[in-house]
């Protein structure tokens, strides 16, 4: 174990994390900048050879075209009251 929390409920800081559906040799992460009352999530993301920094609003059931959701992983340094 590398000492992180992990889950399925979108905290603020947290890094969400899919896995590629293809040829299962990559995936994406993005960090939780915000959290909506519809339970979607705006993210902030950097893509490999693609836009250096873009937002992005996801949807509460975490889907990402081409990805499967696996869950947060949290940051410990972020305490939100």
């Amino acid at each position: 174990s590398d000492g992180y929390k992990r889950g399925y409920t979108p905290k603020l800081g947290a890094i969400i994390v899919w896995s590629d559906v293809g040829e299962g040799d990559g995936g994406h992460v993005a960090i939780v900048e915000a959290i909506h009352s519809d339970g979607s999530i705006t993210t902030s993301n950097s893509a490999w050879g693609g836009s250096y920094f873009y937002t992005q609003e996801i949807p509460n059931t975490y889907a990402l075209s081409g990805f499967n959701f696996l869950g947060f992983i949290y940051n410990p340094i972020i305490r939100i009251m």
